[in-house]
Order: C-alpha cells, then sequence, then structure tokens
C-alpha cells in the first residue's frame, strides 16, 4: 500500500527514525497516531495528529499501517491482534523502502558496520557518484525519501532491529560482516540472532553478496545462498588479509601501511568495503583516493587526548565483548581498560583470552560492573567508579606512561548517558579536564 492512500498510520517510538516516519507519513496526507512509553508530548517538536504515551492494543486496530521504531521489539504481545487483523507492522526502513527509486546497497553485521558504510559511501562519492549513506546510520531513509532522494545511490547500513520489520527486501549488493554475541537482552539465543542477520539476503534472488569467510556463521549463511558472492579474509580465490596490506581478487597487493586505522578489524572492514564499492561502481582510482582521505569515524577507537602522557582512547561505540576484545588486540599491549553499562546478556568469560592478553587493570562503571568483575576480577585488578569522571581519574592511577586508557564498556550507555555518542563526549571532556589541569584531585 503506497503511503499516498494511507488514512491512518501509527508510529511507535518518537525517536529519531520515528519521528523521521512521522514527517514523511504526514507530508504525504496520512493521518498519524504517535506512542511512546518513555515521554510526554510536550518533548516533541513535530507532534503527531494525535499522541498517546503507552502502546494501545485498541487504538492499534484502527490503523492502515504500523510502523516500528528500532528500539521496539516487534514481539511485544499488543502488537498481536494488529497483525491477526492483516494490518502490515513494519520498521521506518521498510517504510522509506516503499518509497526508494534508486540502486541500494546493504551492510549489516555485529561490528564494524558504520566504518564500512562509511568507507563505501567515501569510495563510490571519489568515483564521481552522488552517494547517500544513511539508515541506522545518521539522517533515516525516511528524511532522505522525503527530500526527494537526490542521489544516484544509497548505502545502508541496517541493525538487526531494523531487519527484523522489513517487508521484501533485495538490495543490489548485501553485506554481512560478521556475527558475535550482542543483543542477547532482546533475542533469546544466539541463533535467533544470527537468523535476523541473515535476513538481509531473504529476498534476494540476484544481485551481490559479500561476506567474511572467516566468521564460521557467516560462513554457514553465504555457503547456502544462490547469489553471486565473494568473499574476503579467505586465502584463496578471496581478497586476503596481511598485517600490512590486502591481497586483491585478482592477486594484487594492496599497500595499507598509511591506512589510519588501527588493529586487524580495521582491516577487515577495509577489505569488505574495497569489494561492496566495486560491486557498486567506484573506480579502482575513487577507491585509493577515499582509503587516503579516511579518517575513521567518532567514538570508535579515537584518540582524545593524554594525561600526565598517557595517551586516552575514546571507544564508546564498542557495545559488545567482541568489539572490546578487537580494540584490545589493536594495543597489542598493557591497557588500562574502562568497562560496564547496562548489559545485552552474554557472558563476559567470553573476554578472558583478551583481557589476559592486553589489560592492566579495569575500570569498572554502570549497572554491569558487578557481573564483569565476577567474570573477569580473576584475572586483572579492578576498581569501581561512580561515574565517567570517576572513571578516567582511577585509570589514571592505574596507568603508566606507557599504557594506554581505553573506554571500550562492551555495554550499552543507557544505564548512565543518553546515548554512546553522550558516554564518548563525557570522556573526552574528562580528559581534557585532567589533561588541561595536569593534577588530578
Amino acid at each position: 500500500m503506497p503511503s499516498s492512500s494511507l488514512k491512518h498510520a501509527i508510529v511507535i517510538g518518537l525517536g529519531i527514525s520515528g519521528m523521521a516516519a512521522v514527517r514523511l507519513l504526514k507530508s504525504q496526507g496520512c493521518r498519524v497516531t504517535g506512542m511512546d512509553e518513555r515521554a510526554g508530548r510536550s518533548d516533541y517538536q513535530e507532534i503527531p495528529d494525535a499522541f498517546i504515551p503507552m502502546i494501545c492494543p485498541e487504538t492499534l486496530l484502527g490503523a492502515d499501517l504500523i510502523i516500528l521504531s528500532p528500539g521496539v521489539d516487534p514481539r511485544r504481545p499488543e502488537l498481536e491482534k494488529a497483525r491477526q487483523k492483516k494490518i502490515p507492522v513494519i520498521g521506518e526502513l521498510a517504510l522509506g523502502l516503499r518509497q526508494l527509486t534508486l540502486p541500494f546497497v546493504a551492510i549489516t553485521g555485529t561490528n564494524g558496520k558504520s566504518t564500512v558504510t562509511e568507507l563505501v559511501g567515501a569510495m563510490l562519492t571519489a568515483s564521481g557518484k552522488k552517494v547517500f549513506t544513511g539508515g541506522n546510520l545518521g539522517l533515516p531513509l525516511c528524511d532522505f525519501v522525503l527530500q526527494g532522494c537526490p542521489a544516484d545511490i544509497a548505502v545502508l547500513e541496517v541493525s538487526s532491529f531494523q531487519l527484523d520489520t522489513l517487508e521484501s527486501f533485495t538490495p543490489d549488493v548485501a553485506v554481512l560482516l560478521n556475527i558475535s554475541p550482542d543483543h542477547l537482552d532482546r533475542y533469546p539465543d544466539m541463533a535467533a540472532y544470527a537468523t535476523s542477520k541473515a535476513r538481509i539476503f531473504k529476498d534476494m534472488k540476484k544481485g551481490i553478496a559479500v561476506l567474511n569467510h572467516k566468521d564460521p556463521t557467516v560462513r554457514a549463511i553465504g555457503e547456502k545462498l544462490s547469489l553471486t558472492t565473494h568473499w574476503y579474509d579467505r586465502e584463496k580465490d578471496g581478497t586476503g588479509i596481511r598485517e600490512k596490506g590486502l591481497i586483491l581478487e585478482n592477486g594484487k597487493v594492496l599497500d595499507l601501511s598509511h591506512f589510519p586505522l588501527p588493529g586487524r578489524h580495521n582491516l577487515e572492514n577495509l577489505a569488505a568495503a574495497l569489494l561492496t564499492a566495486k560491486a557498486a561502481g567506484a573506480t579502482e582510482e575513487g577507491m585509493e583516493k577515499a582509503i587516503g582521505n579516511f579518517c575513521g569515524l567518532e567514538h570508535r577507537m579515537t584518540p582524545v587526548g593524554s594525561i600526565r602522557g598517557i595517551p586516552c582512547y575514546d571507544d564508546s561505540k564498542a557495545t559488545n565483548m567482541d568489539a572490546v576484545c578487537r580494540a584490545l588486540s589493536a594495543f597489542k599491549r598493557d591497557v588500562v581498560l574502562i568497562m560496564g553499562g547496562r548489559d545485552k546478556g552474554g557472558d563476559y568469560r567470553a573476554m578472558e583470552e583478551s583481557v589476559r592478553r592486553y589489560a592492566r587493570s579495569l575500570i569498572l562503571m554502570g549497572e554491569a560492573a558487578d557481573a564483569i568483575e565476577q567474570a573477569l576480577g580473576h584475572m586483572v585488578p579492578c576498581r569501581r567508579a561512580k561515574d565517567m569522571e570517576d572513571a578516567v581519574k582511577k585509570a589514571v592511577q592505574a596507568a603508566d606512561s606507557q599504557t594506554p586508557i581505553l573506554l571500550s564498556p562492551a555495554c550499552s550507555s543507557f544505564d548512565m548517558f543518553r546515548d554512546y555518542k553522550d558516554r564518548g563526549m563525557q570522556f573526552r571532556r574528562a580528559v581534557v579536564r585532567f589533561a588541561a589541569e595536569e593534577v588530578l584531585p
């Protein structure tokens, strides 16, 4: 059903993507009811026609369409009667895709998808294409559609939550980077989470799949696909990874000694981006130019200054254990690690090897501090912090000039901060303050 023929839609969750859906629907003459349990009507500048501060099952039954924000679990029992009445329940991304007329690339994975999305976008832009990058990153797709889709191609970061609420999904290039434990506070087990990620390929009858051969779960998914597949991190018939370079599918060795992003995981990200951008029409010159100009993303292993000569890094986007392990391995030496926040499920003992090899001590904060110390406290010293400033203070006390301080939480931020960006900025402010004062309180 095209949005122009909708009479009444309900948007559940009025965050960034939910409000983008509201704007698009209202621009096409649809009456919109917003539902959000977290805030009141006065919190919204672009308010829908009606607002209900709860999910009301009776009201849902009067809608032509229900849009869920990514943070709303589609399994909520309030939605069941609407589904029984054949009312479509979809996500904001699915609403935007109904009206997207461009070829598009879709990128998912537990870790690295934002970096790969931005790299692919930069490579295509440097190749002369007008590119939209967004989805789960930056501008929501509905806002781009509202602008009239002013681009040649869209590069979309897609989360598992967004994949759960799609209709037909047929990207021209689909990318699955990796699958490791995450969001197990929402999914019952890893099998359910992997099934969600695999939905990126579900409706594709043609097109190109880019996959990580080294990841066993991704490999198992990829080997079942009847699509053109390009593998990376594969020694034979793929793009291989070396410490300071990539071996491309054609056998050419790409020297990456100048590539600014640290860690093997960023070589994996680059390999995925190269295959994806090439499949989407990037030129070799454009890809090389983009690599030379790329500086990485905020809150991903970002250097934020030093205190008493101790370098400090913001990796606040690392909200799961695998992301933290990848960050630790990039240093290859003792690190004072600031961890904690709201637990997302999983067993922190999965980090034992990385913590034993690379961590000098742990500074723990937030709701998950007890669970982390119980799992890892027998291996390295642990100290508790009441807030970010206290965490940085204790980290400096535990470090020396050869020991980096790394904020890499392995948890979500919502127990103490607005989001991971707010957490990273508070870390940066604390580092800047203590660096300027030179003496810790």
